[in-house]
């Protein structure tokens, strides 16, 4: 204002002819400072145009005031304006005088342009051939937003498109004509529409109502069971029909009912998949029946997807890839078979190898090995002597290659491997595997950490060194660190499981005096505790199956044959896990050419066929008022057989290992002369007419472990639910006879030593 104090004059003049004080503010602020020198008549008659706000009406004064436009070209102004400020991000001043002059054309209206007008050239674009009166044309209409794919074509074909639309609209209803347009622009393909109905007219305007009705109307291809249609299947079959799927639409008619039923998630019905990723037509039935299971994939990228097109083959690998660089290893792996590829990678997904991989430098690594051979020759040729690997194990490996390879041949374990890869920086100094390993203590990755969390003394590391060592061997620095790093509050009673591993009492601590008759509040024969505490076996063929109780076996019930909420590592409820060391408790694992496909827990306990209120164990003086006679208790001993968790078997051999499992635990039942109770969650793997379904109450045991997790009984208990019990739904042999299954010639179980 000091720079134009004659402009304060014409303040008080504005404000005396009636303009607001506010209005004045917005001007002054929104102004250039040459619009201050324009003269007094100039701005009053722009600050008295009530058809532009406040907020505009500096900028009418500078571009458009000397336009002399009419009030309602000022209304269209001002809405264009709101609009060119909310949808683009282009400043006026930077446009052409030509440019800014399209603000007071009516193409403006609703949010139809609110996408093309953020394209880079789309004012330049308005100024080619029939473009500017093609969108005023369909301005005069009710539409959505007009998408990028149908104003490109709209800019590449307006000369032709605004005689057909001029031609065909008048002979359309009024009341349809807007739906009509609606269908043609979201069809994205408009001149080619527009020929169409040229050429061939239609057959009821009435179809122009739905997205369905236009295409059939367009390609005189009537769909199937349209009415029945949801909107996602009726989306993929659109495109179908669009593009000339006839292949994909006749395995439609064929097969509607099964392409009905398909889930919403499912991958046939993601946009991406059909339009992108799988060319329709290669389908086939199975790969329908196939789209039942194979839901969206979180895990695919679009770039990450190199290829121009995909089989559903690979589609259905990807579906089931953890996360994407699984989907990126992929393309880098050098066969040119994609079946190749395929087989590769399905290794790959099934081991879990990229778990924790995060850079391209590590997938370029991994790819360069398996495009030399496939996982399993790895596994098979150089890894064949080495037990107990994890997909991880083999990643790590692949890293570290060099510094470890000369090594491999005398390695034994998964842990050997993680200790020579762990101390990969010192090898360079040993001959050979043997002189490394010998300094096991001294390189141990958690040995420092478990001397010190535990507090073990010289003289106890020296006396006990073997048993260490073994433990070490086993990889239970490793299990231990992992469970403590979980922060379950239970250090103490973890220094006493070890401390009695260590020192070879394992089995005393678990079967410690009369603590399986605290547990279950239950009297326990000399008899039946030695037959409980033995553990049976069974070898047939290619199949084990064998009871456990040991220290490091037990530990690890989270993590095989898959993971579980008791896992070591990771599990949600893996502070339960130490309550497996009850006295009452014992493993089943059963294995398949070597390899642990199913575990089980299996519970001594008590249960009744009537309620029964929770045990008082307060000792009291007698109340003489009360019938203090001995009274049979209703509760037996019996044995029960929890869910179990099965992994890596196929379906044709469930059955013949469920078969084994519950001849193990009627066998075990059998010799402690008490019944054997099987949960529900076997339901479907119950041989028929051999278990009868019934209710029972299960008693939940004392547990030195604080909470203990029991799958048919809920999940997780703590301490408040010690001596409940608890009603189940459980199977139970219909007799001795009829639950016996065959045996081979000479088979037999026998404990283990």
């Amino acid at each position: 204002m000091v720079a134009y104090p004659k402009f304060l004059s014409k303040i008080i003049s504005l404000l005396e002819a009636g303009i607001s004080a506010y209005r004045i503010e917005m001007f002054i602020g929104g102004a250039d400072e040459k619009l201050f020198a324009r003269s007094y008549e100039e701005l009053e008659a722009a600050l008295k145009t009530e058809a532009i706000s406040d907020r505009y009406v500096a900028i009418y004064l500078q571009y458009y005031f000397s336009s002399h436009l009419s009030e309602k070209e000022c209304n269209i102004l001002n809405r264009n304006m709101e609009f060119f400020e909310t949808y683009c991000d282009k400043k006026l001043q930077n446009l052409t005088p030509s440019e800014r002059m399209v603000l007071k054309e009516p193409i403006f209206t609703g949010e139809f342009l609110g996408i093309a007008i953020a394209e880079e050239n789309f004012f330049q674009d308005l100024g080619k051939g029939k473009v500017l009166e093609l969108l005023k044309y369909l301005s005069k209409f009710q539409l959505p937003m007009l998408s990028k794919e149908a104003y490109r074509q709209i800019v590449k074909n307006a000369e032709e498109l605004y005689p057909l639309l001029r031609e065909i609209i008048p002979r359309l209803h009024k009341g349809i004509r807007s739906c009509f347009l609606t269908r043609w622009l979201e069809n994205e393909q408009l001149l080619f529409d527009l020929n169409r109905f040229v050429r061939q007219g239609w057959i009821s305007q009435g179809n122009f109502y739905t997205r369905a009705g236009y295409i059939q109307e367009v390609y005189r291809y009537a769909i199937k069971a349209v009415d029945r249609l949801k909107y996602y299947q009726e989306s993929v079959l659109l495109y179908a029909v669009k593009h000339q799927k006839k292949h994909f639409l006749k395995l439609y008619e064929e097969n509607t009912e099964l392409f009905l039923e398909l889930p919403w998630n499912s991958i046939l019905f993601q946009k991406a998949f059909y339009e992108e990723y799988v060319n329709l037509n290669t389908l086939n039935f199975q790969n329908l029946k196939e789209c039942r299971k194979i839901k969206e994939c979180s895990a695919i990228e679009k770039t990450d997807m190199l290829q121009k097109e995909y089989t559903f083959a690979e589609i259905k690998l990807f579906a089931v890839c953890p996360d994407r660089e699984y989907i990126r290893l992929y393309h880098k792996l050098n066969y040119r078979r994609v079946d190749d590829r395929l087989r590769v990678m399905q290794e790959v997904v099934k081991k879990r190898l990229l778990d924790k991989v995060t850079s391209e430098e590590t997938l370029e690594r991994v790819a360069a090995f398996l495009s030399h051979k496939p996982l399993s020759k790895w596994v098979k040729e150089e890894l064949g002597n080495i037990s107990g690997l994890v997909g991880m194990d083999i990643l790590d490996l692949f890293i570290s290659w060099e510094e470890v390879v000369r090594f491999l041949p005398e390695v034994k374990n998964g842990f050997q491997l993680r200790y020579l890869i762990a101390n990969k920086e010192k090898l360079s100094g040993y001959p050979n595997f043997q002189s490394a390993y010998a300094e096991l203590l001294k390189n141990d990755p958690h040995w420092e950490w478990m001397k010190n969390t535990f507090a073990f003394s010289d003289s106890f590391i020296r006396e006990h060194e073997a048993n260490i060592q073994t433990f070490l061997e086993q990889g239970g620095s490793e299990i231990l660190y992992e469970f403590y790093k979980g922060d379950t509050g239970q250090t103490e009673m973890l220094r006493r499981l070890l401390v009695a591993e260590l020192m070879g009492k394992f089995k005393d601590l678990k079967y410690h005096d009369t603590d399986l008759e605290k547990e279950l509040a239950f009297p326990i024969s000399e008899k039946q505790m030695k037959l409980w505490a033995e553990n049976l076996q069974l070898q047939r063929k290619e199949w084990k199956i064998w009871e456990e109780d040991r220290f490091l076996p037990v530990m690890q019930i989270g993590e095989l044959p898959d993971k579980t909420c008791l896992s070591y590592k990771t599990g949600m409820y893996r502070k339960c896990l130490l309550s497996c060391f009850d006295s009452n408790k014992k493993i089943i694992y059963i294995s398949y050419q070597g390899k642990i496909v199913l575990r089980a827990i299996l519970r001594l306990t008590k249960a009744s066929e009537e309620k029964m209120e929770r045990e008082n164990k307060e000792f009291q003086f007698v109340d003489f008022t009360k019938d203090t006679g001995k009274k049979e208790k209703p509760e037996q001993l019996v044995l029960f057989l929890e869910k179990a968790y099965v992994k890596g078997i196929s379906d044709r051999l469930e059955q013949e290992m469920f078969k084994l499992l519950f001849r193990m635990v009627k066998e075990k039942a059998g010799r402690l002369n008490i019944s054997l109770l099987i949960s529900r969650d076997y339901f479907g793997n119950i041989p028929s007419g051999r278990f009868q379904k019934e209710s029972k109450y299960i008693y939940i045991s004392a547990t030195k472990g604080k909470e203990q997790y029991l799958d048919s009984l809920g999940g997780n208990h703590g301490i408040a639910s010690e001596g409940k019990y608890l009603k189940a739904s459980v199977y139970h042999p219909i007799s001795p006879e009829k639950c016996d299954y065959e045996r081979m010639e000479g088979e037999k179980f026998s404990e283990i030593s």
